[in-house]
């Protein structure tokens, strides 16, 4: 896997989030507030995840030509990575990977809520578009760097102790998450 280029599409991607504070405030008032600019930071997003994650599962399965959400949660659960783990963004608390640890792994329950909007948009396109919103975008990002995150810390051991973006690690903290 190149770590490198998962690490450096999500920088470009969170600067382009952040980017769009200059339109709209990163604030509870406008975080349904959707857009073309979240429908391609989503799109884009997931894209990546998709990407990170077949990765992930080709490593252990090298022979297996295509991989589903399904496996991506079996995959994930089996690198021992925190699905309980709390990322921090702005003023925001997120548990982008909970449901996999409250819900049974083969439910759609157990799936993001961002990833099942994420399929919507992208299955049904205009009609669904109304998804596109600031809320599923850092849901998004958050996910991904969540992914980042703890492949780091479990396969290279570094804790991404250089990034100083918008997104952080909160570790198991007992707080309640925004949404």
């Amino acid at each position: 896997m190149n770590f490198e280029y998962y690490v450096n599409y999500f920088k470009m991607l969170e600067d382009r989030l952040q980017s769009t504070e200059r339109y709209v405030a990163f604030d509870e008032d406008n975080i349904s507030t959707f857009s073309v600019e979240y429908a391609s930071i989503i799109n884009e997003c997931c894209a990546l995840i998709n990407g990170f994650c077949y990765d992930l599962c080709k490593n252990r399965r090298p022979d297996k030509k295509e991989f589903f959400m399904n496996d991506y949660k079996r995959e994930i659960l089996k690198n021992n990575y925190n699905a309980k783990e709390y990322i921090g963004f702005d003023k925001y608390i997120l548990q982008p990977w909970g449901s996999l640890v409250k819900f049974s792994l083969e439910s759609k329950e157990s799936t993001p809520f961002w990833w099942l909007r994420y399929n919507d948009v992208k299955h049904a396109g205009e009609t669904k578009f109304k998804e596109s919103t600031l809320k599923n975008a850092i849901s998004c990002l958050a996910g991904m760097f969540w992914l980042l995150y703890n492949y780091d810390l479990n396969q290279m051991g570094t804790k991404m102790s250089n990034w100083h973006g918008a997104f952080f690690d909160m570790g198991n903290c007992d707080k309640e998450i925004s949404w």
